[in-house]
């Protein structure tokens, strides 16, 4: 819990004791006893969560997943009245709803055996409220809580059996949450988009950095590039190669501004967008003077800065966004994050958000002057931001047209997002009931993200500690264990703590056999995964075999004429259907030619293509003038008109395993194709449409001239 490491703890104690104390010690624990530890703190938490838990009724469960470094996690906390308790923080094999509740009755089953009474159970019925970010792994997961809940309630609950059907439904259904601050992870995600489409249709060539610097990029619009290139080129934790946050922040004092104010998108998640615009404007004269006065070497990262801040619609973009975060994110936020208003105080909030986008969807002129107020107990923070953002300037009539653009998406997403809470939701006018199921009910669901925060730091600075242990470290100080042990007289914490080494053991050993059956299920995977593609290969191959055999048939088409002639010797009309479908299909997927999907249809819009209309789709790739880029192209491509007219020498293996040398000679190359030739072999009448390079590339194929 002091963040030392466990082989340095011995030293460290010898070291304060012998130059502090002036003592001499013998033997101390040694770093595999320590180890053991901090299993044991994992212990001591579940008893504390044990025993608090006991008092509590109407318990609200976190849950959330992620990634680090190459392995899954999930995360548990559980929130009362009076306080927030993490639960648990464990690989996993996938983040699907299933392993998730695996894992959440491991936890369960691990509560119970510190207990040493069956309070897994009990602590399930207790749940009433579910938090998450409305993920549908975390959908499903809910899902699978409530039935998982109502298979235990009938064990645990007293005469369940004597209750009505309308008692029982009700003690078994949960009250499900959607985390307040991924509100503000929707707008930032719309907002990108909403704004990428407003570029889309008001420029008509490239504009500022992909103009001239860097290639554009289809799901990034300008003014959030801008945004983010500069916080990467000017603000702490930004670029180490590219970025001049030391010399820029020098520059911003020598203008009489003592701080940096940019912050880095990395471990910002929330609202970061919006405030980081907003410093953008506000520091935009200065930024492009320290790029063309001040830093005379500027990299490619800082010239696409520097291009995009002379944008005046980019400006307006970062403009437009400042105030969303002054007026309406910033605000939000803060709301979200009293602890005086409750989760269905939050209903009333929502509707006045609502109200006021829907108000300022069409007339954004008072947001543009800094006019409104969207909650009035938790106004705009005035600083000198602020008076930036509303001060006049030539880019309001601009600023005006995006904000209101962006207002009329953010309606959208509000009224998708919080319908639970608007008019007509299921948390609107609620009963006392529900008032009361709510009351450990958070507005967010933070604490997951923190944990996961906290593991993070933990992974880079003890990348080989077990799980377990940095389990144990997170529970022990997230849920204050020390402070709970401190209010305990001695002899209940000797006894708690001799039962903490009395189970830690058990807790080891589960662990490694958890984490065996982890490494043989990622085995499994890996090797179901193998066979999958496996199958999918011969799939493919016997696929094409198939139109290898039905191209035989009708030979390969490879111009009009043939085409033709060969569509006036077929009747009736679905004969020739299937002979184009043939041709169509042994191009797409033997010949592999590429070309757009939809010349290899058969129908469009629920209706059959005629066999003119086929003909055309076959003629497309046929044609000279289609002449498309292999998907992986030889090495050879380059000379491929070369070949044409080559005499040549051919090694086949026959099917008794002998090899047989071949002459011939290279006639044309298959329209519509890279890689493919016609060719005829000494003796031969029947022309064959061979793939020569992947012979070339093998071998077996030699030039005689």
């Amino acid at each position: 819990a002091m963040n030392v490491a466990t082989n340095q703890v011995e030293p460290v104690i010898r070291s304060v004791l012998l130059n502090i104390a002036s003592i001499e010690v013998g033997e101390l624990p040694k770093s595999s006893t320590l180890s053991g530890m901090l299993v044991e703190m994992k212990c001591l938490a579940y008893d504390q969560i044990s025993e608090d838990m006991s008092t509590q009724d109407n318990i609200t469960l976190h849950s959330d997943g992620t990634s680090k470094f190459g392995e899954h996690y999930g995360s548990y906390q559980i929130s009362t009245e009076h306080g927030s308790y993490s639960l648990g923080l464990c690989e996993m094999l996938t983040g699907s709803a299933e392993v998730t509740l695996h894992t959440f009755k491991q936890i369960i089953s691990d509560l119970s055996l510190v207990s040493g009474k069956k309070c897994g159970d009990a602590i399930i019925t207790k749940i009433k409220n579910t938090m998450s970010d409305r993920h549908i792994v975390q959908k499903n997961f809910s899902t699978l809580l409530e039935d998982y809940r109502a298979d235990v309630l009938p064990s645990v609950v007293q005469s369940w059996s004597e209750l009505s059907q309308a008692e029982q439904d009700q003690l078994s259904c949960l009250n499900n949450f959607f985390c307040g601050m991924h509100v503000l992870v929707g707008m930032a995600d719309t907002t990108s988009s909403t704004l990428l489409q407003w570029e889309s249709t008001h420029f008509d060539s490239p504009v500022g950095a992909v103009a001239s610097v860097i290639t554009a990029s289809k799901s990034e619009a300008g003014t959030v590039r801008l945004v983010r290139t500069t916080c990467k080129a000017m603000c702490r934790h930004g670029s180490e190669q590219s970025g001049v946050y030391q010399p820029f922040t020098m520059f911003l004092k020598s203008n009489d501004i003592t701080k940096n104010p940019l912050a880095p998108f990395r471990g910002n998640r929330f609202n970061i967008l919006f405030y980081d615009a907003g410093v953008v404007f506000h520091l935009a004269s200065l930024i492009e003077k320290f790029l063309t006065e001040v830093w005379q070497t500027p990299n490619k990262l800082l010239k696409a800065v520097l291009a995009d801040i002379k944008v005046p619609e980019f400006l307006a973009g970062c403009k437009a966004l400042g105030l969303i975060n002054k007026v309406v994110t910033g605000p939000l936020w803060r709301v979200i994050e009293s602890k005086d208003v409750s989760i269905l105080d939050m209903n009333t909030h929502y509707r006045r958000l609502l109200d006021c986008l829907n108000e300022w969807s069409v007339d954004a002129s008072d947001v543009v002057s800094g006019e409104v107020t969207l909650f009035p107990d938790y106004p705009p923070t005035q600083d000198e931001i602020f008076d930036s953002l509303v001060k006049p300037s030539d880019l309001d009539s601009t600023a005006q047209e995006i904000l209101q653009v962006l207002f009329t998406s953010l309606l959208v997403l509000v009224k998708r997002l919080l319908v639970d809470h608007l008019p007509g939701g299921v948390l609107d006018n609620p009963s006392q009931q529900l008032v009361t199921e709510t009351k450990s009910v958070p507005n967010s669901n933070t604490i997951s993200e923190r944990d996961f925060a906290k593991l993070d730091r933990l992974l880079r600075e003890k990348p080989n500690a077990t799980t377990v242990a940095l389990e144990g470290l997170v529970l022990f100080s997230n849920n204050k264990t020390a402070e709970w042990l401190h209010e305990k007289s001695p002899e209940d914490r000797e006894a708690i703590f001799k039962r903490a080494r009395k189970i830690a053991p058990e807790f080891r050993d589960l662990y490694k056999q958890r984490r065996k059956k982890l490494l043989e299920d990622r085995a499994k995977v890996l090797r179901d995964k193998q066979l999958a593609v496996q199958k999918a290969l011969e799939k493919k191959i016997r696929e094409k075999e198939k139109l290898t055999e039905e191209i035989m048939l009708y030979g390969l088409w490879q111009n009009e004429s043939q085409v033709t002639s060969a569509l006036e010797k077929l009747s009736p009309t679905s004969e020739k259907l299937k002979a184009l479908k043939c041709q169509l299909d042994f191009r797409k997927k033997v010949l592999e030619q590429a070309g757009p999907k939809e010349v290899f249809f058969m129908s469009r819009n629920r209706r059959k293509l005629t066999v003119d209309e086929v003909k055309t789709n076959l003629l497309t790739l046929i044609s000279p003038s289609h002449r498309p880029i292999s998907s992986s192209p030889s090495p050879f491509v380059a000379t491929q008109e070369s070949l044409v007219g080559r005499r040549i020498c051919h090694r086949w293996c026959e099917s008794d395993g002998s090899e047989r040398l071949y002459y011939g000679k290279i006639l044309s190359i298959v329209p519509g194709t890279t890689d493919w030739f016609n060719v005829i072999y000494d003796g031969e009448d029947t022309v064959l449409s061979l793939n020569l390079f992947i012979d070339i590339e093998r071998g077996d194929l030699d030039f005689l001239d």
